[in-house]
């Protein structure tokens, strides 16, 4: 006899290939199954005809299964059928919301069919157990005490008067006393009073209800701390009137356990110990509906670790790990009492500082963590430093909004870094409009660049020997349809922070190379096209592939083409920096370092790079006919450049009297707006056409 045939499941889903699946799975193993595609319709379903056993999916229109599954629960028909939910959600707020809701499982999709009757098969016997415990007091004492005494749970049976009259022998064991020692007693007998005072009132709830009710109650004995969830029922004659109380007591310790767990993992850094994002929205969100209604002021600082990939990238994550976890304790020791620090990802951390008076106490706590994170940390043998940069919100003055105090927070907190660093900056209005300036322009360059409204202008080299232009640096200009011409040094740093470099460089290269491949072709310019390549740019796989392509496609020489890249960018990756450049030598494409001066390099390191030409940093070439110090700076350079085989540039010639210096110094090539600001590409091609000596006509001038 197969006895799955006399249990009934609901299957409640709203994707008929999930209930076709688990009819058909459920009917072949001899139960009885009845489907439901909608939630009223499977709890309709289950009121009408209650079911021994319900499978619940979670997402489903109308009504999601812990709704479902709370409305069995209130409802005295249904509340004890054992629900399992099945769903293809697996996140951990889930799981602990199902057991909150009165579920017995939760399943996850795509689940393994033999898993699935075998925690059927349990659930089931459970709840036959159960029912059976309650009627067989009616009818066979024999029975009762066969099924307390093979049962895992706990098992009695009260008076009115609260009295036990019987216990199972898992209650012998557990209590550590006999049947015969408990009859007649009470919990006050048994148990401490503060115990015995949660057991009498639940007791009495059962009995003042006349129905079965479920708790869950802590049992201490010993120091030991035991969670039960203990099913209620009054026992009643045939006349319907209570004459004693059934409890049926199931360990749940390591569900509360693992339940507990989930719950701290959902909410709390594994790392550092403190609370997450999530729980720290929450902790916000009640302190801005207490701000609300209280009339008080709160301040949140939004902090971001300078400078920390550094560490990670040096130092490994390990290092990185430690120094997080020794950040979180001197930043909790900064905290005032009641005040909460949270891990928001990464280098980031926020503050909640509540009921403050005034807005310096936020820049006292400011001020506090830059001194407490400026002594060195000592990671495994390891010195390091770090610096905070801190923005700084005030609610309700800068927001009541949760995600809004976070945006403006880290709006400050940027600003704070654009300051230098290792500092705080307090959120104002005039940032939001600038962030949002910077948002527009953002939003307006990802058109400039599809509708091609950034162009290339040329700024001319001059050679000094023959004051013609032997040379032209790429310069990006944006010609906006309303605003007009906008400033380079508004859209590059947005295209810098915004991943738009890259696209922005390769549209000016392969624009430039267009422009000037067929001067070159026709012999109307043998001069080098120069273009400026970011470090993230410069590091990109494809680089050179793409580069190869648009000279294929405009025909235009390698030699020409003149990369260049500041000191920095090399000194990043020396190794990979001198394999990349060996690749564009090879090519026969020209290398500059840009900005020269200014960096970490030396001229007898600059062997190693196949470079050929070095561009003197404007700010050597400012003073350079007032300076000695100037002077002779540039002379070295220039000198040694020399005697390396290397061309020299000057960038940032004004004057005629720098002009000069520069010619006495030898230096190859000048560049500036003495001889002509960036022009775009029908200018040049007139500059190009007129051969003129710019530096005869400027001498010339300055004589007339």
């Amino acid at each position: 006899m197969n006895t799955t045939a006399q249990h009934t499941i609901l299957v409640i889903d709203d994707n008929l290939a999930n209930l076709k699946l688990l009819h058909e799975l459920l009917s072949i193993n001899g139960y009885h199954v009845r489907s439901a595609d909608s939630p009223l319709m499977g709890l309709e379903s289950a009121k009408t005809n209650p079911p021994d056993l319900v499978l619940l999916d979670v997402i489903m229109p109308e009504m999601d299964g812990f709704t479902l599954c709370h409305e069995l629960k209130k409802d005295a028909k249904t509340e004890s059928i054992p629900v399992i939910f099945i769903s293809a959600s697996d996140d951990t707020l889930s799981k602990i919301k199902a057991f909150e809701v009165g579920g017995m499982d939760y399943i996850n999709k795509p689940f393994n069919t033999t898993e699935v009757l075998a925690r059927i098969s349990s659930h089931l016997q459970l709840s036959i157990l159960q029912k059976h415990t309650q009627d067989s007091l009616a009818t066979s004492q024999h029975i009762l005490h066969a099924v307390m005494n093979n049962s895992p749970a706990i098992i009695y049976i009260k008076g009115l008067d609260g009295r036990y009259l019987m216990v199972n022998q898992e209650f012998e064991h557990v209590v550590a006393i006999s049947n015969e020692d408990v009859v007649g007693k009470t919990d006050y007998d048994l148990f401490a009073k503060q115990t015995a005072d949660v057991f009498v009132r639940h007791d009495y709830d059962v009995i003042a209800h006349g129905r079965h009710k479920q708790f869950e109650e802590t049992l201490k004995l010993e120091g030991d701390e035991q969670v039960y969830l203990s099913l209620k029922f009054p026992l009643k004659d045939a006349n319907g009137n209570s004459f004693a109380m059934c409890g049926i007591s199931t360990n749940i310790t390591m569900r509360k356990h693992a339940e507990a767990q989930l719950k701290y993992l959902a909410t709390y850094d594994i790392l550092t110990k403190l609370p997450n994002r999530l729980l720290f929205m929450e902790l916000l969100t009640r302190a801005l509906i207490l701000s609300q209604r209280e009339n008080v002021r709160h301040a949140i600082l939004f902090l971001d670790l300078d400078n920390f990939k550094n560490v990670n990238d040096s130092l490994g994550h390990h290092i990185g790990d430690l120094l997080l976890k020794e950040v979180a304790v001197r930043l909790t020791a900064c905290l005032r009492s009641g005040d909460t620090v949270a891990r928001m990802g990464g280098d980031e951390f926020v503050l909640l500082l509540q009921r403050i008076k005034q807005s310096s106490e936020a820049a006292e706590v400011s001020e506090k963590i830059i001194q407490a994170l400026a002594p060195v940390f000592e990671l495994e043998n390891k010195s390091v430093f770090i610096t905070p940069s801190i923005g700084v919100v005030i609610s309700p003055d800068n927001g009541t909004d949760a995600q809004k105090l976070l945006r403006n927070g880290d709006t400050a907190m940027y600003h704070a870094k654009n300051e230098g660093r290792n500092t705080y900056h307090f959120f104002t209005e005039e940032m939001n409009r600038r962030v949002i300036h910077r948002m527009e322009i953002e939003k307006e360059l990802r058109t400039a660049l599809n509708d091609e409204h950034i162009v290339p202008y040329y700024q001319p080299k001059i050679a000094t020997k023959t004051g013609k232009i032997n040379g032209v640096e790429v310069l990006s200009r944006w010609q906006h349809k309303k605003l007009g011409n906008i400033n380079p040094s508004i859209f590059i740093p947005v295209a810098e922070e915004t991943n738009l470099a890259i696209p922005l460089d390769r549209y000016i290269l392969r624009m430039a190379v267009q422009q000037f491949s067929t001067l070159i072709n026709n012999g109307l310019y043998k001069g080098s096209v120069s273009v400026n390549l970011t470090a993230d740019h410069f590091y990109r796989d494809n680089l050179l592939e793409f580069i190869d392509n648009i000279l294929k496609e405009y025909d235009f020489p390698a030699k020409h083409l003149d990369l260049e890249i500041t000191e920095g960018l090399m000194m990043k990756h020396t190794n990979e920096a001198i394999t990349l450049m060996h690749e564009f030598r090879d090519r026969g494409i020209q290398l500059s370092i840009d900005d020269f001066g200014t960096g970490y390099s030396s001229l007898s390191y600059l062997q190693k790079f196949p470079v050929k030409t070095l561009k003197i940093d404007v700010s050597f070439i400012h003073d350079i006919n007032k300076s000695d110090i100037n002077r002779n700076l540039v002379a070295s350079i220039i000198s040694l450049a020399h005697g390396q085989g290397l061309d020299c540039v000057a960038e940032g010639v004004e004057t005629i009297e720098q002009m000069k210096v520069l010619q006495q110094l030898e230096c190859d090539t000048l560049q500036g707006f003495l001889f002509s600001q960036a022009v775009d590409f029908d200018t040049i091609k007139s500059f190009l056409k007129s051969k003129k000596d710019f530096i005869e006509y400027l001498s010339n001038k300055k004589i007339n």
